[in-house]
């Protein structure tokens, strides 16, 4: 099982033109952006809020 999915990782990195690590890096950066946007969304909701 582990096998089909390192293979699926290396085809996806392929894919956008990049190895493993690369991948690795946007997929971790793409999260963080979320999380902050997240963050930042429910900051805007609780200023509002409690000003």
């Amino acid at each position: 099982m582990d096998e089909d999915v390192y293979a699926t990782i290396e085809e996806r990195a392929k894919a956008v033109g990049t190895d493993v690590y690369g991948y690795a890096r946007q997929a971790l950066a793409g999260e963080g952006n979320d999380l902050r946007n997240r963050f930042l969304g429910a900051a805007a909701h609780f200023t509002q809020e409690y000003a």
